[in-house]
């Protein structure tokens, strides 16, 4: 139907000096088509122009999945592989990101890698890398983010159980880390420091 959208407080649409339209986030909803109209009418008479656009509102990638595995290990020890399959969107490239919490912590999400174009991506997670709590293991909630070319984003969330690692663990990660910069191997460093993030954020 027909929406004013000229005197609708309920969705807030501004309209600056420039004659410039301004619709609050949310509003359109995704992959539909909308008609614009706009009346002119001079105060000097009763002539009046109009205009009209049709705008199609993007929409987030869809059709595909994604998995984890394992969904339970050890932190900063068991590597974890990310993946997903069977995106779909009219606005390519399509990047995957992945970012991770705690249910231990106040804290939202983080990064656990940069946008990228492949849709896998393995890494070591941290568990809630708090020594004095009094459970063996936690739950860190992982989300997977499918974002078009035009920003437009897909998550899927999914959790994984982590146990604390042992002294030796951290102190063998630590080795390791610094064995893979010696080896001019950026790109597993990476991966994997992004778990020792994840233990440390807390």
């Amino acid at each position: 139907g027909n929406m004013d959208l000229a005197l609708s407080q309920q969705h807030s649409s501004q309209f600056s000096s420039r004659n410039y339209l301004v619709l609050p986030s949310g509003l359109l909803l995704p992959g539909l088509t909308y008609t614009f109209r706009v009346l002119a009418k001079s105060p000097a008479s009763n002539f009046y122009g109009k205009a009209e656009i049709n705008v199609i509102t993007n929409r987030a990638p869809r059709l595909g999945s994604c998995s984890l595995a394992p969904t339970s290990g050890v932190a900063l020890q068991t590597m974890f592989a990310f993946s997903c399959v069977g995106w779909s969107d009219e606005d390519l490239p399509l990047t995957y990101q992945w970012q991770a919490k705690t249910t231990t912590t106040g804290k939202g999400y983080f990064d656990l890698c940069a946008p990228r174009r492949m849709g896998s991506f393995e890494t070591k997670l941290g568990g809630s890398g708090d020594s004095s709590s009094t459970s063996s293991s936690s739950t860190v909630n992982l989300r997977a983010r499918i974002v078009d070319s035009l920003g437009a984003a897909a998550v899927i969330e999914m959790t994984a159980s982590v146990s604390q690692p042992t002294t030796l663990a951290l102190v063998e990660e630590k080795t390791h880390l610094g064995e893979l910069l010696e080896q001019g191997d950026t790109e597993t460093f990476a991966s994997e420091f992004a778990g020792v993030i994840s233990y440390l954020e807390v």
